[in-house]
């Protein structure tokens, strides 16, 4: 062996290297380590030593004689000379070979399982970390010895080697317990929520939607704007309010209550995000469009008010953009007329649009209401002559 190992001074002469003291043996050629122990070397400079080795056990009793030692069975080992009997793996090991000296232990991702006694593979001797669970370790004794995956995290993984094979719950989700199996375990941020990072594990990790942005699904990642005709002046909003009739909105995120309809336009439906212009034979009103009344009228877009109807003419309907003359036979006096009259007999009127009948000429007459024009009177010669002259005073003649 090497006093001293590694340093340069003593590796230049094979004079450095040191015969093994007494009951010390060394089998090996260019030895750094001190030399191992042996209670039948009796001399310096061993280079065996009777009896069993590491990994058999003696079969007779008689140190010296070394065709009594056997190898350990498979499943048990000996670290010491000279033993009596193997011992068998403990737990999260086992011997897979006759003669072991050391059990192998349970690889990462495994612990003891304890299935059977002085086990002789891995299967026997260890099993799998459960799904949710992993180990970097070997040798672990136990399943509590297996490391949960955190919250915020889960894996579906048996055997899991690596805390890397936990996986993150995704954006829109949280988990709050360590261990989980599935993506199912991580829990959906509410509506009016989001969260826009993996592997979150709290609650308060969903963040809140600001004001002018909502979002009504469970679950996500993201919140939405507010679109045109809508406003959200809270935070954690479901939903954007739509704007009422009358009112509207061209902003996007909008955090405010909509603007009223300018004059001369106006919406009936909510969520507008545009007023459009009050169209003919309508007047703004309040934000929104109605229609003029009967004996109104509105001859152009975007009015305020609507017109009256000027005398001799008239509009029936609601929602007129012009008034139309009375026919002929027909009048109207007042302004704001809903309907024309009739000429009322004796009357006539013989052009549209009047705003009132004539009387009918000496020797003409109009039996009828409506007449556009008179005849001419006619006496019955047969009549008594009180009842012409009744005729002749009446018509002047």
């Amino acid at each position: 062996t090497l006093p001293e190992a590694g340093t340069d001074e003593n590796h230049d002469a094979l004079a450095d290297c040191q015969f093994c003291p007494h009951f010390t043996y060394n089998p090996n050629e260019g030895h750094a380590d001190v030399c191992y122990p042996c209670k039948t070397a009796l001399t310096t400079g061993e280079i065996s030593c009777a009896g069993c080795d590491p990994g058999r056990m003696k079969r007779k009793q008689t140190p010296d004689d070394n065709s009594s030692c056997v190898d350990c069975p498979a499943g048990k080992y000996s670290a010491k000379r000279d033993v009596s009997i193997c011992e068998a793996c403990p737990i999260g090991y086992y011997a897979d070979a006759p003669g072991s000296s050391v059990c192998k232990s349970c690889g990462r991702g495994k612990f003891g399982a304890g299935i059977k006694v002085a086990p002789t593979t891995e299967t026997e001797g260890c099993a799998n970390c459960s799904a949710g669970t992993y180990s970097d370790r070997e040798a672990l004794t136990e399943f509590s010895d297996c490391t949960r995956c955190a919250s915020g995290l889960w894996s579906n993984v048996e055997g899991a080697t690596k805390d890397s094979q936990c996986r993150n719950c995704e954006a829109g989700r949280y988990g709050v317990e360590t261990g989980q199996t599935s993506l199912d375990a991580c829990l959906a941020c509410p509506g009016g929520r989001f969260a826009g990072i993996v592997g979150a594990n709290n609650l308060s990790r969903c963040r809140a939607c600001p004001a002018g942005f909502s979002q009504d699904m469970p679950g996500s990642s993201f919140c939405l704007p507010c679109n045109p005709g809508t406003y959200q002046p809270r935070h954690a909003g479901q939903y954007c309010a739509r704007c009422l009739p009358g009112f509207f909105s061209t902003n996007i995120s909008r955090t405010t209550p909509c603007d009223p309809c300018p004059a001369g336009r106006g919406s009936t439906m909510k969520g507008s995000a545009f007023c459009p212009l009050c169209a003919k034979g309508r007047k703004s009103t309040g934000g929104t469009c109605e229609d003029c009344r009967q004996g109104r009228f509105a001859d152009k877009e975007a009015q305020t008010a609507c017109e009256e109807c000027a005398p001799g003419s008239v509009a029936v309907k609601s929602g007129s953009f012009e008034c139309l003359p009375c026919e002929t036979g027909k009048h109207q006096g007042a302004a704001g007329g809903v309907a024309c009259q009739d000429c009322a007999a004796g009357t006539f009127a013989d052009t549209s649009g009047a705003v009132a009948c004539e009387k009918c000429p000496i020797g003409q007459h109009s039996a009828a209401e409506g007449a556009v024009s008179c005849a001419q009177a006619v006496v019955d010669p047969a009549l008594p002559a009180f009842r012409r002259e009744d005729v002749t005073l009446l018509l002047g003649a």
